[in-house]
């Protein structure tokens, strides 16, 4: 094409947007292909701090605070935008709440909040046939939820907030005493789940005891992409990683993607894209959660390393009403190679950073071919932050399921990480 020819007009995407999603020069580049993007945030947020200046720079801006979703649609309406769109659990109501209003693809309120609250999405789930752990929720301060939640669920279990993201304040409590002093001492909703048991007989020594099935849903149709393995989780349910492809046998595979794809229709799932955590367990696989969007962790640039095409274009995609050339996933069983993403988390004990190797100490062992530090020498740590207190992303990739397994320890002996 001739540089004076005018160049084709592409969509314009509106997207939800606040802190915890993805950074906006990352999506911004990575969509530049695929559309134009409108960016839907409450510019009052001291949050966002720089961004509320960069944002206007990547495309126009509509802001919501103190505004009701009426008025912000007829803000994003005179953008003429063809999709609405959120990467974070935190917008997937105001997305949802902007695509009802515009007539646009996407999923309603009630499917968010079966999304998005986890007491209701384990109703949900029940109530669609897609097995799972016992709960019960908790509100905060009523001793008798208390009470009744410790006699319905068995210990060993596992407490977190009926929302939240990333792992935080997840804890795992040994017995009925341990349940009752984290449920006593919330200050939110709470919800306690069963412990599923690890599936030792499934889970190769040194993967993880879970998996997850990374979909996309367009027009009520769950398309199921991938089984994302793991590595082992760190104390006390915080994400150390994942790896492509799966390795699981094809049985199990098969199982795992109609799984999800069970959850999604059991959600009421219209539009949009899907991670869903899967539990291997003795009684075969479970479902622990399902997010409305995107999983973390770079499985989205590990996706894209193999397939040439990112979940993240793929969502925007659908939420464009675009018709989707892809395929669900083959359940079969991959020798390798397996690309991987590992990410160190700090123990427990630790309180500070107080030194890590260089890149180049570690690029080169185990396969890996870029590493990154989260946190800086004196940077405070604490692990009820979640997965995304890590101190570490490590990219690379290996052979076969021995390399890609033995790579997370290889990569802390090189990276020589000290604690305070």
């Amino acid at each position: 094409m001739n540089d004076n020819e005018p160049q084709p007009e592409r969509p314009k995407l509106a997207v939800a947007y606040d802190i915890t999603a993805t950074a906006p020069m990352d999506l911004a580049a990575r969509l530049a292909a695929r559309c134009e993007i409108v960016w839907v945030t409450d510019l009052s947020d001291e949050a966002l701090g720089p961004m509320r200046r960069l944002l206007p720079r990547l495309g126009a801006v509509v802001d919501t605070a103190e505004r009701s979703i009426a008025d912000v649609a007829d803000d994003v309406s005179r953008c003429a935008v063809q999709g609405v769109a959120a990467f974070c659990d935190p917008q997937l109501r105001v997305a949802a709440r902007l695509a009802a209003e515009l007539g646009l693809p996407g999923n309603s309120v009630d499917v968010v909040r079966h999304l998005d609250d986890k007491f209701a999405q384990r109703q949900r789930l029940a109530a669609g046939g897609v097995a799972g752990p016992r709960f019960a929720v908790v509100p905060p301060g009523d001793s008798a939820a208390v009470d009744a939640a410790i006699a319905a669920v068995p210990t060993p279990a596992v407490i977190k907030p009926v929302r939240g993201d990333s792992s935080r304040d997840v804890v795992a409590v040994a017995d009925a005493d341990a349940a009752r002093q984290v449920l006593s001492g919330a200050d939110g909703d709470m919800i306690i789940e069963e412990y599923l048991r690890d599936g030792v007989d499934v889970v190769a020594t040194g993967m993880g005891s879970y998996v997850s099935v990374e979909a996309v849903v367009q027009f009520g149709e769950p398309i199921p992409l991938a089984v994302t393995g793991k590595f082992p989780l760190a104390e006390p349910f915080r994400e150390s990683g994942n790896f492509m492809p799966h390795p699981l046998d094809a049985d199990l595979a098969a199982e795992v993607l109609e799984l999800g794809s069970a959850a999604a229709r059991a959600l009421g799932v219209e539009n949009g894209a899907l991670h869903v955590e899967v539990k291997l367990t003795p009684d075969g696989p479970r479902v622990i959660e399902v997010n409305g969007r995107v999983g973390g962790g770079a499985i989205d640039a590990l996706f894209a390393r193999r397939h040439g095409v990112s979940l993240t274009e793929l969502a925007v995609d659908v939420a464009l009403g675009r018709p989707l050339d892809v395929s669900a996933e083959v359940p079969v069983t991959s020798a390798g190679p397996f690309d991987y993403e590992f990410f160190a988390q700090p123990p427990l004990s630790a309180r500070a950073l107080r030194s890590i190797a260089g890149s180049d100490r570690i690029v080169g062992v185990a396969g890996a071919v870029e590493a990154a530090a989260n946190r800086a020498p004196g940077d405070t740590l604490d692990w009820r932050n979640g997965s995304q207190g890590y101190v570490l992303r490590v990219s690379g990739r290996a052979d076969d399921l021995a390399g890609v397994l033995a790579a997370p320890a290889a990569i802390l002996a090189a990276a020589n990480i000290q604690y305070d």
